[in-house]
């Protein structure tokens, strides 16, 4: 990442995303590159690769995101992550799934999700869902077979099963279409 970090940086949506460069372990296993460097309209690229202790700084985040094993195709549409392994504050879950636009300003992400919140994490993740306090967990939620899907145009949609810490298991689906709206 030293390599691709302060180009990161200097992207103009990746600056405001990231308060400093990622660090950790990018394995590029093939990359394939057509089109003039300085055109990226005329790029075709695709990339296959893994991560490893993959850090990401972030204000909002409260603290470090680390990608601590996975893999990831790419082109110049979409990232597609393989049982990304991720940790944060006191969670870690396993995340598999597609980023639409991800060079410039996603336009949709579709994510599968599995394994544990604790309390710092949910506040995290319910703070960046702008969830109402009345839909915030505060105990640790183990999430089984969970879905997200952002899309820029439409709506973001939750679903799957869960539970709250030694508790049963529910089934939770919501749907985010407007600010502050779920339904």
């Amino acid at each position: 990442m030293d390599l691709l970090g302060p180009h990161l940086k200097a992207h103009e949506y990746w600056k405001n995303l990231l308060d400093t460069a990622p660090k950790g372990f990018l394995e590029i296993n093939s990359f394939r590159f057509i089109g003039p460097p300085a055109d990226r309209s005329r790029w075709v690229f695709n990339a296959s690769g893994s991560v490893e202790d993959l850090v990401f700084q972030n204000k909002r985040l409260k603290g470090s995101l680390t990608l601590k094993t996975g893999a990831f195709e790419m082109d110049v549409d979409q990232i597609a992550l393989r049982e990304i392994n991720a940790v944060l504050a006191d969670s870690s879950l396993s995340i598999s799934g597609k980023i639409t636009g991800y060079l410039d300003h996603p336009k949709k992400v579709d994510l599968q999700l599995s394994g544990r919140l604790g309390p710092e994490g949910n506040k995290i993740a319910a703070t960046l869902a702008e969830f109402p306090r009345s839909l915030r967990a505060i105990s640790n939620l183990n999430l089984h077979s969970s879905r997200l899907t952002w899309d820029k145009e439409s709506k973001t949609t939750f679903k799957g099963e869960m539970q709250l810490s030694a508790g049963p298991r529910i089934t939770i689906g919501l749907v985010k279409n407007a600010p502050g709206a779920f339904y």
